[in-house]
């Protein structure tokens, strides 16, 4: 896992050259995907109760833990994120928002960063770690395939709570790149549309193609490319990056409520023809031809790399670790087979 995300640049230029301005180096902490060692010590049972819409940020401290016993320790404000996660009767324990003092961090592996998203494990179980390691890998997936992407950073996170005296909880979670860090290193902009949404016509073609390839890739129709929740703006479960040609080019987060990840808790909206979030529906719009078959050229040309991180890039036992890799072979053969590709694909694109 200590292979540098340089070494895609090549496959990467391709989609991004037409998109991108004057692009930044990338932030420390999201040029390895070797696992940081990280504990946080935070009021975890209040972060874990608090349901309501807009929670308080609550004081903790965050401890980098380095070999030999060495720590970097800095004060952070921790708050719950999400909305399903955050239903008792669905996790224990919430997705977080972490809230750093940037000066705080100058010259560590946090360097540069202001706000961050840690995804965390939903139950105390340690089955349920099976659902973050293919959420992880929804995101490498996606960085696969263009560095138009939200990067992650692996983590052997370990929780104490500051409250009372309770056994540490040590599990797998992962960082998520803050959407400005990303524009920044992308030299593009956050693009946040007054007024709730945005016509399709307005979205960068190639990009926006290869994103909705993606999302049937993984089995997502929590999404909106264009508009968001009635009580939420733009857009649902995706960042808008102006491009500098006036277009918006969307980037894709949150990746639980997917057939590739098929934690107990999804489920699909009653508006669609599904039983199931395993099963795939083609959300995306319809496009010329020509720019559909580049972005289909895109997946057969990282078909490997993507089994690769599958293979190589978490923990998952051979079972969890088959069942991944069957469906996203899945996919490829809907890719593959002409009359699959027209009706599940061509056939079923959105007006």
């Amino acid at each position: 896992m200590s292979r540098r995300y340089a070494q895609r640049a090549g496959l990467a230029a391709i989609l991004l050259a037409p998109l991108t301005a004057v692009a930044a180096a990338p932030d420390p902490l999201f040029e390895s995907l070797e696992p940081l060692s990280v504990r946080l010590t935070a009021p975890l049972r209040a972060l874990s109760q608090d349901r309501s819409d807009d929670p308080d940020y609550r004081p903790g401290q965050i401890a980098l833990l380095g070999a030999g016993g060495a720590e970097q320790v800095f004060d952070v404000q921790v708050r719950p994120r999400g909305r399903s996660r955050r239903d008792k009767e669905v996790c224990t324990f919430p997705p977080l928002r972490l809230n750093f003092r940037k000066s705080d961090l100058d010259g560590t592996e946090l360097d540069g960063q202001d706000k961050l998203k840690l995804v965390t494990h939903c139950r105390r179980s340690p089955r349920h770690l099976r659902y973050v390691y293919r959420e992880y890998l929804a995101y490498r997936l996606l960085n696969a395939l263009t560095e138009v992407s939200f990067r992650v950073r692996p983590l052997r996170m370990t929780y104490v709570s500051s409250e009372r005296e309770t056994r540490p909880t040590e599990r797998f979670g992962f960082f998520i790149e803050d959407k400005d860090r990303a524009a920044r290193r992308l030299g593009l902009e956050v693009f946040e549309p007054a007024g709730g949404g945005i016509d399709p016509g307005q979205l960068e073609p190639d990009h926006t193609a290869v994103m909705a390839l993606f999302q049937f890739l993984i089995g997502n129709t929590d999404f909106s490319f264009i508009a968001g929740l009635p009580d939420d703006d733009c857009c649902h479960n995706v960042v808008l990056m102006a491009t500098p040609d006036g277009r918006y080019a969307p980037i894709p987060y949150d990746f639980d409520i997917t057939g590739i990840v098929n934690p107990p808790y999804a489920v699909v909206d009653y508006r669609l023809p599904l039983h199931s979030v395993r099963q795939r529906l083609y959300r995306g719009f319809c496009r010329d031809p020509a720019v559909m078959s580049k972005a289909m050229d895109r997946f057969r040309a990282v078909r490997p790399a993507m089994l690769q991180i599958i293979a190589t890039e978490t923990p998952l036992d051979d079972r969890n670790r088959a069942e991944v890799r069957n469906y996203v072979e899945d996919f490829f053969a809907i890719l593959d087979d002409p009359d699959e590709r027209r009706r599940k694909i061509e056939q079923a694109c959105r007006d």
